[in-house]
């Protein structure tokens, strides 16, 4: 829940994106939903644990995806879908989420 914050989304984990002049503060939200990450665009919005980088070619994002019953009551099962990738070639601004999982749980050992 938001706390009747009308901004950000009412059940899922949403990252966000925030910009302030320096590490202290005071931040402020870049786009609408506290960041375009997780804008709510299903079924690609609920996302945690993020990892990014950034190459050349702009920022690159690793997620932990939904591998549950999601807040729409869709099961994203963990053996084929654990994890999403999304890339920005506008410096986060605006993110292309790949419709092919980036992992799932399987591990598989060599010995």
């Amino acid at each position: 829940s938001n706390g009747g914050d009308e901004r950000s989304y009412h059940v899922a984990s949403l990252i966000g994106q925030l910009s302030a002049p320096h590490w202290t503060g005071n931040y402020t939200p870049l786009t609408k939903f506290d960041g375009p990450v997780s804008a709510p665009r299903y079924p690609v919005e609920e996302n945690e644990d993020p990892f990014l980088w950034r190459s050349k070619r702009g920022w690159h994002a690793v997620f932990h995806a939904c591998t549950w019953t999601d807040s729409r009551g869709a099961h994203f099962p963990a053996a084929t879908w654990a994890g999403r990738y999304a890339f920005s070639a506008d410096d986060g601004m605006t993110w292309h989420f790949s419709s092919v999982p980036a992992y799932n749980a399987s591990i598989r050992f060599a010995n």
